[in-house]
């Protein structure tokens, strides 16, 4: 694209159904190394080849509230531009009211 002079960049986020085979794994300890590998192969290996036109989406496990806010800091640190839930209330983990509540005070604090 750069060739014929065309601004062209790609939001990667992973497609749901991955998420959800994922959770299938029914122990939370290779479920949440899963992630984090998964997170960081996603910065670090793939989006490093083109940093300005490939934008990743970090994936947040959803085995409690810290940690999804672990995490969430994780990938605010290596350069995710957002973040993709699993649907947080599906498998009734935890009750994602108060999590959503802290993810907005974490990228709050984030932010500053």
């Amino acid at each position: 694209m750069e060739y014929w002079s065309v601004g062209v960049a790609e939001v990667l986020y992973t497609h749901p159904s991955y998420i959800n085979s994922w959770r299938g794994i029914s122990d939370d300890e290779p479920y949440r190394a899963l992630i984090r590998a998964y997170n960081s192969w996603l910065i670090e290996e793939y989006c490093s080849f083109a940093p300005d036109r490939l934008l990743a989406m970090g994936v947040i496990p959803d085995t409690g509230i810290d940690d999804a806010v672990a995490e969430l800091e994780y990938c605010a640190r290596a350069g995710f531009k957002g973040v993709k839930y699993n649907d947080l209330d599906e498998h009734k983990v935890f009750d994602p009211t108060p999590t959503i509540q802290l993810v907005k005070e974490t990228l709050g604090e984030i932010g500053k």
